[in-house]
């Protein structure tokens, strides 16, 4: 139950900053761009736009998110009610997630209609948006502006992103496996491609354990840098 009202706060409190608005707006862009490109291309530019803006929706909101709530004192109820921080981190994973995954399906079947391995699809999706969350997490309560929020996590994902040179066969190495943005990309690729069942669950694997290891580390930062320094 406190999860469940910490949850409908923090969609009612991305409605009203305007984030649905903004994703409609986003969606509906890439949606008739994509019906006005040639189909031979409308598969991978449709890969490399939820891979770069519809799945890692919450790494580019978080900060501004955890900045205004910090602005409206919102953060320091955690130490005044029975609310966990896992339920808070929780809560804005899966806000966030419920967004970025309800535009990805919107683009995928307005401008491809229905499509193959809907299910490994949005399990793959869902969890690389999370992941993606949890990691802005982690540098979000040290931010102190949302221009200091992205310069700390500009360089961090970059350097993330390098498997989309494989992608587009600008540069293939192995080492590009050990990346989750790899495991995302795969997952986004099965609704276009063949992939084998090692390619799924090495997928799986790989973004489940960057995942937990993401939420680990946020949950280490919040403590360190608003837990112990309020409590004290």
């Amino acid at each position: 139950m406190r999860l469940a009202h910490t949850l409908r706060y923090d969609m009612l409190f991305q409605f009203r900053h305007g984030f649905y608005y903004a994703y409609v707006f986003v969606t509906v862009s890439y949606v008739l761009g994509l019906l006005n490109i040639e189909p031979g291309l409308r598969e991978p530019v449709t890969t490399l736009l939820l891979f770069s803006d519809t799945a890692p929706l919450g790494f580019l909101f978080i900060g501004a998110i955890i900045l205004l709530e910090r602005g409206q004192n919102t953060l320091e109820a955690l130490f005044i009610t029975p609310l966990r921080l896992y339920e808070f981190f929780i809560s804005k994973v899966v806000s966030l997630m419920l967004i970025s995954l309800l535009s990805a399906l919107a683009i995928m079947l307005l401008a491809h209609g229905l499509f193959q391995h809907a299910f490994i699809f949005i399990a793959g999706f869902a969890l690389s948006s999370c992941f993606y969350t949890l990691l802005g997490l982690i540098f979000s309560v040290q931010a102190k502006t949302v221009n200091d929020y992205f310069a700390r996590t500009v360089g961090v994902g970059l350097f993330i992103c390098l498997p989309v040179l494989g992608y587009l066969e600008i540069a293939k190495t192995p080492l590009f496996y050990l990346f989750p943005t790899q495991a995302s990309i795969i997952l986004i690729e099965i609704v276009f491609r063949d992939v084998s069942v090692l390619e799924i669950v090495y997928a799986f694997g790989t973004l489940i354990a960057w995942t937990v290891t993401a939420a680990i580390m946020a949950y280490r930062s919040f403590y360190k840098h608003l837990i112990l320094k309020v409590g004290a």
